[in-house]
């Protein structure tokens, strides 16, 4: 457990980490906190103790704080465009820091195919982040779907009972309409990732 001062400097830290990419020096951390420098290193030493510190990775600081990230499975592709095949078995995995979505544990990874939701700026070869849901909760969001079984879109949805309207957002594209029974939500959209070269 830390102390009230351990938990202020790893605020520090994990904020300066944050703003500037790195961690601060023993020195700024001490000014900070209008301690010497021995006593910084103490608190460091400390938090490397409780495993909320570990040393630095090449040997160029005293510390740094430990990886985040987290492996999200890669499922394979899925439409931004008409319904396409996606494979529910992964051999391939996305990182990413939870800063970025949150809990992982109910994500996984898309490539998005096509352009049907371009007027959303998602474009081909996007990742799309999913989150699993399985119920519509958001009417203004943004959905992974599964059609009869094996066919996956993605798409904003508006129910039409008994059908419901898949909707692109590509302002050339029509939407279309599906039967109620037909559907299954797998996730909602809650981020993109673009590789730019």
């Amino acid at each position: 457990m830390l102390t009230p001062k351990q938990t202020d400097i790893l605020r520090f830290i994990t904020d300066h980490q944050s703003d500037y990419g790195h961690a601060p020096s023993l020195r700024q951390i001490g000014t900070a906190f209008a301690i010497t420098a021995r006593a910084v290193q103490q608190h460091i030493d400390a938090l490397k103790r409780k495993g909320v510190l570990v040393d630095h990775t090449p040997q160029t600081a005293r510390y740094q704080l430990p990886s985040t990230t987290h492996a999200l499975p890669l499922l394979g592709s899925i439409a931004a465009g008409s319904p396409n095949g996606a494979c529910e078995q992964s051999d391939a995995y996305f990182e990413f820091s939870p800063d970025f979505f949150g809990p992982h544990d109910a994500l996984f990874a898309l490539m998005v195919k096509g352009d049907s939701m371009s007027g959303d700026g998602i474009c081909d070869g996007d990742t799309a982040i999913i989150r699993r849901r399985t119920a519509m909760d958001d009417p203004n969001a943004i959905w992974a779907i599964r059609i009869d079984a094996d066919e996956f879109t993605l798409k904003r949805i508006r129910m039409t009972p008994p059908t419901i309207a898949l909707c692109p957002s590509n302002p050339t594209l029509r939407e279309w309409s599906v039967s109620e029974d037909r559907i299954e939500i797998v996730g909602k959209l809650i981020g993109l990732v673009r590789r730019l070269v």
